[in-house]
Parts: C-alpha cells; structure tokens; sequence
C-alpha cells in the first residue's frame, strides 16, 4: 500500500497519522545563510529525513503581519509532522518591514527557492516536488511567488495557510490601513495611488492559466484574515482551470496554534494533501502519456532509455516536465515544430543526465538560453534543425556554451540564422569529431573557424 493511500485511509477513519510516539528524528540543522543583502545575513533552518533520497521538500514562511516573526515562528506546528511523514524541510527568514519595505520580503522567499535548488544534492532535495507553505504573511508571500513563478522559482505546490491574497479586500475588511500596509508599503491614507499599490501588491491581480496547484487552509471564524480571501481567491483559480483546493477549519480563527484544541485533523489532510500532489510519476505513466501524444518509447530493464516525437506540435511546459522525469533515458528525439522547447521549459530536461543523444526541430531558444544545455553532462550527440528560426538576434554565438560538454563528439546545425559567429563560436568546441552544417549563413571567413577543432575527424558543408 502507498504511503498516500494508507494517509488517506487512516484520515477517512480518524486514525490519526502523526502519532506523538515517533522514531528519534534526525537533528535539525540550524542558521544556515542562503543569503546576504547588504548588511542583512538571512538565514534558514534545514531538515533532512534519513535515506539516500531524493525527498519531497517543502520551504515553510512563516506569519508576522510582514513586521515580525521568525523561522522558529508561528509555521513550527508543521515541523514534526513533516519530518515524521518523509520530508525535507527549510524554514526561512526574511527581511522585515519597515526596515526593509516591499519587495524587499518576496525576493528573499524567491532568493530561498534558487538556493534551495542549488543545494538541492546536499540536502537530498528531489527539485521536482518543492511545495511552498506559508501562513499568514508568509501566505500572502507564498501565493505572491507562486502567481508569479518563473522557472528558477517555479515549485510543485503551494500551500497558503488564512492568506490574504487581496490586499484591496484586506483593507476594506479593516476599513483602514493598518501598521501592516504602512510598514510594508508607506501608505499613510487611503486614495487612488493607494488602492492601486494595494492592487499591485496582492497575489490575485496575478492568477493565470497554468499555475502551480494550490491548498488553501482557513478558519472560517478567521477575524483577521477573512475566510473570503480563501473561498475567493481558489473561485478565481478554478475558474481559470487551476488546482486549488480549500480544507476549512470549522470555527478555526486566525493562526494554527489554537487549532488542536477544536480536534482539527487539519496537518494529517496536509500531508495526504502533499503526497498526492507530489507523487512522483513512474516510467509506465509517463510512457502512456508520451505515446498518447503521439511518441514512440523504449524500455529496457522497466526503465524508459529512449524517447521520439515525428510532430511535437502537443508538447509544452507540462509534458516537458514528464520527460524531464526520465533518469535513465539516453536518446531523444523532438522533431516536427518542436516550438514548445524554449529557455523557460529547456530547463525541464536538466535532470537527464545519462542523455547521450539529442535531436530537436524548430525548437525557439535564445543563444544564453543555449547554455541550459549543459547540465546534460552526458550528451554525445546533439543536432539542431531549423533552430530559433526567425528568432530576431539570433546568430548561433551561444553554440560557444556547448564546450562544457566534456563528451560532446558530434554537433549538426541547419536550416537557420547561424553565420560566422556561429561558426566561430562552433570553433571553440575542440572536442568535437564530428560536424554538419547546411542551409546556414556562414561565410568562407566563417568555415575557416573549423581549422582550430583539432579532433575534428568529419565535415560536412552545405
């Protein structure tokens, strides 16, 4: 039985699933900075189950009305159960207001992301199954993040605890400004620059089709923050065709210490909550999805090693994040448009480490994007049709990148805006064997380039 079955069954029995007898877990590693602005020195505290791993992680912020708190605040009521439920956990500080006003707390939730993600083999984080979690403030904070992710912030989930999303709602609850929004914005009245900037400022002015899911958590007897903020906020997401989904804490009101007093199972849905939406996708799901969209797959030992598309026209940010999943794929071919691979989602493949060949079409990238091609450490083989083409700016310099790739032997490039800067920077891939290039726009000057691969063993111009 999996782990997320047997939380839901015990849930649906009122088992309770985080007994108070649980094993001695390992100790908690304590200050570490992930980052120094200015003078200010951030830090967080780590935890990291037993095993080898990789462990679904979450990054906790905690509450504080943006002007107090700490990571040893107000979200500890989730450190055990986390840990008693297999993961990894961060809890971070933050730059307060209004020492240090908005964005000033956001960016220190963003900067805690990259270097979770960054660190991720040290700390046995599996990067694909990050859920953010937040109450209060750090609710709004989370959601904020989550709203506006790009790809070195984006994360599997998120978990906003009695968040006010509309700060606009916020203050007409109130009906006043409150210490909150003046530290953290420097508003001192209301009028029409000030509704605006509260507008700006709250995560619902951000919701879009394709976001992470989300697990709204509120008490509907909240007094601070209104239950509304959470029933409106996930008709907002839905609507849009977005996860978002709510567990209320009959006459819960606003802060989760006071919680297990009303007998609230509200942690053991959280981790059910969790596991099922961060369950990790086995080959055999992946395979039936990549072949319904019209892939061809191969298995060797019950592992996908092999993976092609003739049209890649279904393939976007989802599905690249399915083929990322494949540890032990070694070649792939992505041809017939394959306009969804981009800076944003090239990324998604850069834990296809055994990757020893890679063939793509039309794929849109920039020439920095380029460069995200070499966390693909084992890549023998690579070839590039019609790349970035009419891409405005592009002329194949970012090829130069690929010297990074220690195994590289073989590079083909064609039909597309590559000229002598592209070959030039072709030119400084010296472990290259093998090179094929047509329907480009290089010069004599620019095959000249060629000269300095000293292993260069194949040529083809065209």
């Amino acid at each position: 039985m999996t782990r997320t079955l047997l939380a839901v069954l015990l849930i649906l029995t009122g088992i309770p699933t985080s007994p108070a007898a649980e094993a001695v877990l390992p100790p908690l590693r304590t200050d570490i900075e992930f980052a120094k602005v200015g003078e200010v020195s951030l830090a967080l505290d780590a935890f990291v189950p037993d095993g080898a791993g990789p462990f679904p992680t979450c990054i906790l912020v905690h509450g504080g009305g943006f002007v107090r708190g700490d990571k040893q605040n107000y979200i500890k009521p989730l450190f055990e159960p986390l840990g008693n439920a297999g993961f990894a956990w961060f809890t971070i500080n933050y730059r307060l207001a209004p020492q240090h006003r908005w964005p000033a707390c956001a960016e220190d939730v963003e900067t805690a992301i990259r270097w979770v993600k960054s660190h991720a083999k040290e700390f046995k984080v599996d990067v694909t199954r990050i859920a953010l979690i937040g109450e209060s403030a750090g609710g709004h904070l989370v959601s904020w993040v989550g709203t506006r992710a790009k790809e070195d912030t984006h994360v599997a989930a998120v978990v906003p605890f009695y968040a006010p999303h509309d700060l606009e709602l916020q203050v007409k609850h109130r009906n006043m400004l409150g210490d909150s929004m003046t530290a953290l914005l420097g508003l001192t009245e209301l009028n029409d620059d000030a509704w605006k900037r509260l507008r700006e400022v709250s995560p619902s002015s951000y919701v879009h089709k394709g976001m992470p899911p989300f697990l709204l958590i509120h008490g509907d007897k909240d007094p601070t923050v209104p239950f509304e903020q959470s029933t409106r906020f996930q008709k907002q997401m839905k609507d849009l065709g977005n996860q978002c989904d709510l567990i209320t804490i009959p006459e819960g009101v606003h802060g989760m210490g006071g919680w297990d007093k009303l007998g609230s199972d509200y942690r053991d849905k959280l981790i059910a909550w969790l596991d099922a939406t961060m369950k990790p996708s086995d080959d055999m799901s992946i395979s039936a999805k990549l072949i319904e969209l019209g892939g061809q797959v191969t298995q060797s030992g019950g592992a996908i090693t092999k993976v092609s598309f003739k049209d890649c026209s279904k393939l976007g940010d989802a599905e690249f994040r399915l083929i990322g999943q494949l540890k032990e794929l070694k070649s792939l071919t992505l041809y017939g448009q394959c306009k969804g691979l981009t800076d944003e989602t090239l990324p998604h493949l850069s834990g296809l480490t055994n990757l020893e060949e890679l063939g793509t079409d039309g794929i849109q990238v920039s020439d920095p994007g380029l460069a995200k091609l070499t966390a693909l450490t084992n890549l023998r083989s690579l070839s590039f049709f019609h790349p970035s083409f009419g891409r405005k700016g592009f002329d194949g310099s970012g090829f130069a990148a690929l010297k990074a790739l220690p195994k590289l032997e073989r590079l083909t490039i064609a039909g597309t805006p590559f000229d002598d800067h592209g070959m030039a920077a072709v030119a400084v891939i010296k472990q290259l064997r093998d090179f094929r290039t047509w329907h480009t726009y290089q010069t004599p000057a620019g095959n000249e380039s060629l000269a300095k691969l000293p292993e260069l063993k194949s040529l083809w111009l065209g």
